[in-house]
Protein backbone atom coordinates (compact mmCIF):
# COMPACT_ATOMS: atom_id res chain seq x y z
CA UNK A 1 0.00 0.00 0.00
CA UNK A 2 1.64 3.41 -1.11
CA UNK A 3 1.55 6.03 1.56
CA UNK A 4 -0.80 8.09 -0.49
CA UNK A 5 -3.58 5.73 0.30
CA UNK A 6 -2.68 5.37 3.50
CA UNK A 7 -3.78 9.21 4.00
CA UNK A 8 -7.06 9.05 2.32
CA UNK A 9 -7.96 6.60 5.21
CA UNK A 10 -7.85 9.48 7.65
CA UNK A 11 -11.31 10.98 7.60
CA UNK A 12 -12.76 12.56 10.30
CA UNK A 13 -13.42 8.98 11.80
CA UNK A 14 -9.43 9.26 13.27
CA UNK A 15 -8.16 11.20 15.79
CA UNK A 16 -4.82 12.62 15.04
CA UNK A 17 -3.00 9.43 17.33
CA UNK A 18 -5.17 6.57 15.46
CA UNK A 19 -3.90 7.72 12.27
CA UNK A 20 -0.31 8.70 13.60
CA UNK A 21 0.02 4.86 14.63
CA UNK A 22 -1.78 3.74 11.74
CA UNK A 23 1.71 5.52 9.64
CA UNK A 24 3.58 3.84 11.93
CA UNK A 25 2.34 0.56 10.88
CA UNK A 26 2.11 1.30 6.98
CA UNK A 27 6.07 2.49 7.77
CA UNK A 28 7.49 -0.16 9.80
CA UNK A 29 5.18 -3.06 6.99
CA UNK A 30 6.66 -1.12 4.15
CA UNK A 31 10.30 -0.96 5.45
CA UNK A 32 10.39 -4.42 6.05
CA UNK A 33 8.98 -5.08 2.35
CA UNK A 34 11.58 -3.07 1.09
CA UNK A 35 14.05 -4.46 3.19
CA UNK A 36 13.08 -8.38 2.19
CA UNK A 37 13.17 -6.70 -1.83
CA UNK A 38 16.65 -5.70 -1.38
CA UNK A 39 18.33 -8.60 0.51
CA UNK A 40 16.33 -11.25 -2.30
CA UNK A 41 18.53 -8.40 -4.88
CA UNK A 42 21.42 -9.26 -2.88
CA UNK A 43 21.02 -12.83 -3.08
CA UNK A 44 20.62 -13.05 -6.55
CA UNK A 45 23.44 -11.00 -7.43
CA UNK A 46 25.63 -12.79 -5.13
CA UNK A 47 24.45 -16.05 -6.93
CA UNK A 48 25.01 -14.96 -10.62
CA UNK A 49 28.49 -13.65 -9.66
CA UNK A 50 29.14 -16.85 -8.58
CA UNK A 51 27.66 -18.87 -11.70
CA UNK A 52 29.63 -16.46 -13.69
CA UNK A 53 32.86 -16.80 -12.09
CA UNK A 54 32.05 -20.58 -12.44
CA UNK A 55 31.58 -20.47 -16.11
CA UNK A 56 34.68 -18.39 -16.84
CA UNK A 57 37.03 -21.19 -15.70
CA UNK A 58 35.09 -23.63 -16.85
CA UNK A 59 35.13 -22.12 -20.14
CA UNK A 60 38.37 -21.72 -20.66
CA UNK A 61 39.00 -25.06 -21.10
CA UNK A 62 36.15 -25.82 -23.43
CA UNK A 63 36.58 -25.52 -27.43
CA UNK A 64 33.44 -25.11 -29.97
CA UNK A 65 29.65 -25.47 -29.64
CA UNK A 66 30.72 -26.02 -25.89
CA UNK A 67 32.68 -22.85 -25.64
CA UNK A 68 29.24 -21.28 -27.56
CA UNK A 69 27.16 -22.62 -24.94
CA UNK A 70 28.89 -21.38 -21.89
CA UNK A 71 29.87 -17.64 -24.11
CA UNK A 72 25.60 -17.52 -23.86
CA UNK A 73 24.74 -18.39 -20.71
CA UNK A 74 28.05 -15.50 -19.47
CA UNK A 75 26.62 -13.10 -21.78
CA UNK A 76 22.93 -14.01 -20.26
CA UNK A 77 24.21 -13.94 -16.48
CA UNK A 78 25.71 -10.01 -17.46
CA UNK A 79 22.55 -8.92 -18.84
CA UNK A 80 20.58 -10.24 -16.17
CA UNK A 81 23.50 -8.53 -13.53
CA UNK A 82 22.60 -5.34 -15.33
CA UNK A 83 19.35 -5.63 -14.99
CA UNK A 84 19.57 -5.97 -11.36
CA UNK A 85 21.54 -2.83 -10.92
CA UNK A 86 20.31 0.61 -9.22
CA UNK A 87 19.10 2.55 -11.72
CA UNK A 88 19.48 6.79 -11.45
Amino acid sequence: MRFSNCRKVRRGDLSKEQWLDLFQVWHDHNRALEEAKENEKRERLAKLCAERDALFSERAALLGEQHATVTARITAIGRELAELQVRI
